[in-house]
């Protein structure tokens, strides 16, 4: 039985019909749901309470997390780590700051106004903050022009060490 072209000619389409079928060309959409359920499944995220410190995180894309407590507690996200922050403890070294203010009304005043100068002093010489903070009012006095004048004293520790939360 002779094969005629023609009978090849559309065996030859229907074969190309079933092999694009089979791989879904032609139908959009398809892949697309496929990639982004498959996206969603390896995304990943890692959490770490750190000792005496807020915790450290990160998320991950393509799913590489990962966490330990090795060297006081970190994380890792596409191989990219954070560490948690060392924990504060209060230094031994002790510091004294002075402080006096004026005010034209009160004593009360005056001292408020060098106690809240003697804590801000203390903050911003510990870059952690300060512990162990012992203030003692020294004296209020009235000057010769007639204002209170008062004298504060704040004895204090830093936080140790300075990169602590």
């Amino acid at each position: 039985m002779p094969i005629s072209f023609d009978g090849l000619y559309r065996r030859g389409v229907l074969l190309v019909v079933v092999a694009l079928t089979a791989c879904n060309v032609g139908e959009p959409g398809e892949d697309e749901l496929v990639l982004g359920t498959t996206e969603a499944a390896l995304s990943c995220s890692a959490t770490r309470q750190c000792p005496g410190a807020a915790p450290v995180s990160c998320s991950s894309s393509i799913g590489i997390c990962d966490a330990g407590s090795e060297n006081g507690g970190w994380v890792s996200c596409d191989f990219r780590y954070t560490y948690c922050p060392p924990p504060c403890v209060c230094g031994s070294d002790r510091y004294t700051v002075t402080k006096s203010a004026y005010s034209p009304f009160r004593c009360e005043r005056a001292m408020e106004t060098a106690r809240e100068q003697a804590f801000a002093a203390a903050a911003a010489a510990c870059p952690a903050g300060y512990c162990n903070g012992v203030g003692q009012e020294v004296r209020c006095e009235v000057a010769p022009d007639g204002r209170p004048h008062a004298v504060f004293q704040l004895t204090y520790s830093c936080k140790d060490p300075a990169t602590c939360l």
